[in-house]
């Protein structure tokens, strides 16, 4: 495999994993992301449908976890998702989508309005994909930043728990 081939591909499983690990931290600061284009035109490397999006910026998947209640999920157990990555057939609407838990574990669900999901996600996405700007974070600078800022102060990410329980 050509070496900068691989290079693209493991810093893409880097970020996503960055990703992943941070879906709940990067909810609860969604309101300083959203005001740094930067911080909310992070690239994120999740491949969503085979014919619908390309990657997605950040920002789109703050607006699109906020905006329709869906893909907020409470599993039996009580545990939190948040649905990241979609794939299935417009035609049947068989899916096989994924979610990620807090601790950023993930796993294959199916989600029963699954064009819905698709049709949200993708009018958000068009919205972001026209803007060119090369001014944006990398995911693992959006995670210092916030970081930083607070002091690694979780209560924003509980505050958020808290809210997210009752909406859901």
């Amino acid at each position: 495999m050509n070496t900068i081939i691989q290079q693209e591909k493991t810093s893409e499983f880097e970020e996503s994993k960055i990703f992943l690990n941070n879906a709940f931290f990067f909810l609860a600061h969604r309101d300083r992301i959203m005001s740094d284009s930067r911080m909310f035109l992070a690239s994120v490397p999740v491949q969503n449908g085979p014919i619908y999006f390309g990657k997605l910026c950040l920002g789109a998947y703050l607006e699109w976890w906020l905006s329709y209640d869906a893909v907020r999920r409470i599993s039996e157990d009580g545990r939190l998702s948040l649905v990241f990555r979609l794939a299935g057939s417009p035609y049947s609407g068989r899916n096989s989508c994924n979610e990620v838990y807090e601790d950023g574990s993930y796993k294959v669900v199916h989600i029963s309005n699954y064009m819905n999901a698709v049709d949200r996600l993708k009018r958000i996405s068009e919205q972001y994909s026209k803007n060119n700007n090369n001014e944006r974070y990398r995911l693992e600078e959006v995670v210092e930043i916030l970081k930083k800022e607070d002091n690694e102060n979780k209560s924003h990410v509980q505050n958020y728990t808290a809210l997210f329980r009752m909406t859901t």
